[in-house]
């Protein structure tokens, strides 16, 4: 009995034994020589995948690349760039976030960051775009005739479309990067979209006066962080940053004796020509000054607030006058008109 015991114990070894050796063969035969090692890291080194721009790039930007990439942030609001939902899981992909962009542009783009010329690119792509003006254009050329009267009414029943202009002004701050043509077309088309804000949202009314005594000290206009009125546009902005009396055709203050709104946005491309234009065609206006007698003449008051501006620029108000009408005046005698403050409707 003891011998079958041992003997059945013996047996019951020699199995156990088998099966070890042939599991340790089979991880044997599974596992790859030094050779295939050596292979494999090989091609791991070789298809290691790109790595992203570094953040020691980030340090040796340039002043114009450090706005951008800042600026590229905000590339959300702008429909004419395709966006792409980024993701590092495949099946989390949302293909509706993809404007604009087939399966394979997801498949391309959704798992990687975009490199620093591709920020830069969409980046000028966007500000290009905002720069054309074209949906402040499309809007005073539906509201505003070809002779500066305003549809305030039609304007009020329209907010919303205002307030998307608005918004754009809002999100596209000048940048240290903007030339300075750039920053002066801004502030002008933002004085003037914010002028028709503030009297459309008072309206019906009879002069921009009747919202307040001094509706240009008013501070109602969110831009840059900071809480800003018309006057500061125009003196701080404006006059503060540019030797250029001209501005004063551009900027429109709602009234009657004010030089016309532009049914058309100012842009860096016309800037010279609109506002010489302007200033031609406010000295040719009758209604606002008065050149029939060229010995005794009577013009704009506009000439007697900023007469600094004019002298500065050209030495003095009959010189910037001369410049831009073909008749010369000499040393004429000078009076001021009284300003007409009613609505430009």
């Amino acid at each position: 009995m003891f011998m079958k015991k041992i003997y059945l114990f013996l047996i019951l070894f020699a199995l156990a034994s088998c099966t070890s050796n042939s599991e340790k063969e089979k991880m044997t035969n599974n596992s790859p020589n030094k050779n295939e090692i050596s292979v494999v890291e090989e091609k791991n080194s070789k298809e290691e995948p790109k790595s992203i721009e570094s953040s020691s790039n980030d340090e040796i930007l340039d002043k114009k690349e450090a706005n951008t990439l800042a600026y590229f942030d905000e590339l959300s609001r702008d429909s004419s760039v395709t966006k792409v939902k980024k993701t590092q899981s495949k099946e989390t992909v949302e293909q509706k976030e993809a404007v604009g962009a087939t399966v394979e542009d997801i498949k391309e783009y959704a798992y990687s960051e975009p490199s620093l010329e591709e920020y830069v690119e969409n980046a000028e792509r966007v500000r290009n775009n905002f720069l054309k003006y074209t949906s402040l254009t499309s809007f005073l050329k539906a509201h505003v005739s070809s002779s500066g009267k305003v549809n305030y009414a039609k304007i009020k029943t329209n907010m919303a479309q205002l307030d998307a202009i608005i918004k754009e002004i809002e999100e596209n701050y000048p940048t240290a990067d903007w030339s300075r043509n750039e920053k002066l077309v801004y502030w002008i088309n933002a004085y003037n979209v914010y002028t028709l804000k503030l009297v459309a949202s008072n309206y019906p009314l009879k002069s921009i006066k009747d919202i307040t005594a001094k509706p240009w000290h008013k501070k109602f206009i969110k831009l840059g962080g900071s809480t800003i009125s018309l006057n500061d546009i125009e003196h701080s902005k404006i006059r503060g940053n540019y030797n250029e009396p001209r501005i004063h055709f551009a900027l429109n203050c709602a009234s009657g004796s004010c030089p016309i709104l532009l049914n058309k946005a100012f842009t860096t491309q016309s800037l010279n020509y609109q506002l010489t234009a302007l200033t031609k065609r406010y000295l040719k206006d009758s209604a606002q000054n008065d050149f029939s007698n060229p010995k005794s003449i009577k013009i704009s008051s506009l000439f007697n607030w900023y007469k600094e501006d004019f002298a500065k620029k050209e030495g003095s108000v009959i010189d910037f006058i001369n410049k831009y009408r073909t008749e010369q005046l000499k040393n004429p005698k000078i009076s001021y008109l009284d300003y007409d403050w009613s609505l430009n409707d």
